[in-house]
């Protein structure tokens, strides 16, 4: 049952606009103008905590990204709206109320939880940076309570890799640390919009590989994401990674195993 569920976590994440697990193909790159030392507390019901890597430093200066966990009905009807506004795929029009903002330079974030939430659903707390040419984001559930929240969120994806075999692409997932427990794994390719770049909804799944072909020279985001556990909290780590045509990163070799490396479909170890 569990892995079940992780499966249908990935789906959703990967392909659904409605989404309100959001992975890093859904969050601009941005750099926040400037960021301060620490974050600055906000008045009311909240949520704060740190951002950090997986070996506890902070990080600042990442995307910070709060959401309400529709459940399945309200998903439905925003769903419905959206479509008869802006077609089936939307990220702003049927998406969850939300609220964002950065962490500072000690990790330190804070954000207003947003509403209306009637029915006391969790909330999606992501957080998302650029490492190198690829983002990445932890995205992880908090409970539903009558007063604030407060979360650690750990950095933990590297960067997604290909692996070509003649015409054949395979997606080589980031490595994870052992102790996150990453089981399911999904890929997906999608188009482009924006400026930074974002996933547009038209998505091609790739998770058992696919035919560079197909991408011709079209600039798409190949993201993938993993189920696990952090903190005690259900979690969610993605990567994106942008392929243009028959250009795709190569995968380097595999490094000396550690204790910390987990024995799924991966050889690259991640940062931080």
């Amino acid at each position: 049952m569990q892995r079940r569920i992780g499966a249908a976590l990935i789906t959703v994440a990967l392909v659904a606009g409605c989404a309100q697990t959001r992975t890093a193909g859904q969050i601009p790159a941005t750099t926040p103008p400037s960021v301060p030392a620490h974050a600055i507390s906000v008045p009311g019901r909240a949520i704060s905590g740190i951002v950090t890597d997986t070996a506890g430093h902070p990080i600042g200066g990442a995307t910070v990204v709060v959401s309400v966990a529709l459940n399945g009905g309200e998903q439905a009807i925003r769903a419905i709206g959206a479509f008869s506004t802006v077609g089936f795929y939307c990220l702003l029009g049927c998406s969850a109320p939300h609220a964002s903002g950065f962490s500072a330079r000690d990790g330190s974030f804070a954000l207003s939880l947003p509403g209306p939430n009637a029915e006391h659903d969790d909330f999606n707390l992501t957080v998302a940076i650029a490492r190198g040419p690829a983002r990445v984001a932890t995205s992880v559930v908090v409970p539903w309570t009558h007063g604030s929240s407060r979360a650690t969120v750990r950095l933990a994806s590297g960067s997604p890799r290909l692996r070509a075999v003649g015409n054949r692409r395979f997606v080589v997932p980031p490595r994870l640390p052992l102790r996150y427990g990453a089981s399911d794994f999904g890929a997906s390719l999608e188009t482009e919009t924006g400026t930074p770049p974002v996933a547009d909804g038209h998505a091609l799944t790739v998770t058992d590989g696919y035919d560079a072909r197909v991408a011709e020279d079209e600039r798409l985001l190949l993201t993938t994401a993993q189920t696990g556990y952090q903190g005690g909290r259900d979690a969610l780590f993605s990567s994106s990674l942008e392929v243009r045509g028959a250009r795709y990163p190569p995968v380097a070799a595999p490094p000396a195993r550690s204790r910390e490396a987990t024995g799924s479909r991966s050889d690259n170890a991640p940062a931080g």
